[in-house]
Formats: structure tokens, sequence, C-alpha cells
């Protein structure tokens, strides 16, 4: 079973932060971030990008953070695929929902509820509890710590494993994982096996990381934080089914900028 993890595209507190450290004033982040962020024009772009090397394939299975960027990322992935996107909560950002008061102390924040994730996003599953008091996903009642993010990355790798593993899926193919950057340096390592919680993978807005699970646990790696874009002119020309994505796992038919072989050579 293939699966591909994939950043959210650029939300407006990656924007903040960037913004913050072109102007060495990161320590107004934590006051002037939300809680929630959506994505800016430049990450939908990103997320539609993506999308449109994407067709339709029964045998995909779209799993994503309820954080609204990866919901709004997974969308047009899930339009493509014409399959419906399903939540794990676990897949959320290292330190969940928190906003900052007035005292300095982080204090949590509930997130939508599944009546809001299904207004935006109806073509969702939500087969897990909300247990916030408020009807939210998000239970604590401040930041998440380091550690508690460390173990449910645990839980969450055991899971992908036991999901590929599954005779249920044996008709899944390809797996689609929306979720969030420091959380994706906390998964990789682990299905990895690097053994510390010290190595970072870093995942770019959108950047794709492929892997293969097989039912006996081993596992393989295709390709690390790629960004597949729509300068890539793939799809239309292949028969079988494959996502035209997946087909980028040929280093010499792909440039780093996301030119194909045949479109640099039509610009020589």
């Amino acid at each position: 079973m293939e699966f591909y993890f994939v950043r959210h595209g650029q939300s407006t507190n990656n924007l903040l932060y960037e913004l913050l450290v072109s102007h060495s004033r990161t320590q107004y982040y934590e006051h002037a971030r939300t809680s929630d962020p959506p994505l800016t024009e430049q990450g939908l772009t990103q997320a539609k990008d993506l999308a449109k090397l994407l067709r339709p394939s029964p045998k995909s299975k779209v799993l994503t953070s309820p954080m609204y960027r990866a919901l709004q990322t997974a969308q047009p992935i899930t339009q493509a695929l014409e399959v419906p996107m399903e939540v794990w909560v676990d897949l959320h950002e290292h330190g969940g929902m928190y906003e900052v008061d007035g005292k300095d102390t982080f204090v949590g924040v509930g997130g939508m509820t599944k009546e809001q994730i299904l207004q935006k996003f109806p073509n969702t599953h939500l087969p897990e509890p909300f247990k916030s008091p408020c009807g939210g996903w998000y239970v604590s009642p401040t930041a998440e710590s380091t550690n508690h993010a460390l173990s449910r990355a645990d839980t969450i790798v055991q899971r992908l494993i036991d999901f590929a593993r599954s005779p249920l899926n044996k008709d899944i193919k390809y797996v689609w994982i929306i979720t969030h950057g420091t959380f994706l340096s906390m998964i990789l390592p682990k299905l990895l096996k690097m053994g510390s919680s010290n190595i970072v993978i870093h995942h770019n807005n959108v950047g794709v990381s492929g892997l293969v699970i097989r039912p006996d646990g081993s596992l393989s790696v295709k390709f690390l934080n790629r960004i597949i874009n729509s300068a890539s002119n793939l799809g239309g020309e292949q028969n079988y089914d494959v996502p035209p994505a997946l087909d980028l796992d040929h280093p010499a038919d792909y440039m780093p900028d996301g030119t194909t072989r045949k479109t640099l050579k039509s610009k020589l």
C-alpha cells in the first residue's frame, strides 16, 4: 500500500511567521497567530495545483487532520480522486488548538464541531467522537506538550501499519494523509525507525513524501518532501489506474522546479 504524506498549503499563520522573521519580530508570533488559520490565496492555489495532477481513483483513501488548513488542502484532492475524506483527530498539528490570553497563558480551544466541518466540507467522513465540551475535537485545556505529540505520533504510526495490514483494506492502493509540518517531522522518523526524536524531516507547504508500507510491516521510501505542482505536464497519457502525481518517482524525467523532461525540451 502506498502512503502519500502531504503538508497543508500555506496558511495565514505561515505567512505571518515569514513576515515576522523578515522583520526580526518573531517574539510577537504567539500573540498574533490564530488558533485555526485558513489557507492564504497562495495556499489554496498550491492545493489546487496538486489536485490538478490527480484523476478519479476509487482505490484511494484520503485521511486528514481536523484543522481548517488541512481540510482546505484535502478538499481539492478528494474532489480530484472522487473519494470522500476521513478525519483522524490525531493527525492534528503539534500544540493542538490554543490561544494566548492576557497573562501569556496557553488556553485550549475546542476547534470546529462536526456540524461546522460538514457545513463547509460535506463530503467528509467523521467516524471518531468529538469530545470537547463545546462540541469541538480538541479537548485539552491548554496547548499540547511535545511529549504528548510524540506519543500521538506513535499511535498514528501503529494505526497506519494496522491499516496497511488489514484485509478490510485490500482494495485500497493509495492513502493520502493531509497533516502538518511539525507533526510530519515526528511521524516519519518513527515510521523509518530512525531512533531519535531530534531528527527533523522538513516539509514545505504541500510537500509530499511517498512511502510503501507492506502487510508484513516492512517499508520503503519513494521520495521525501517533493513539490509537485502544475508545471508538471503529466496526466492524460497514462491508461493504468495510478494518479499521475505518483508517476513522478522517476527523477530523470522530473526537474526540481516541477518541469518535466518533455516540457524542458520544448523550452530549448
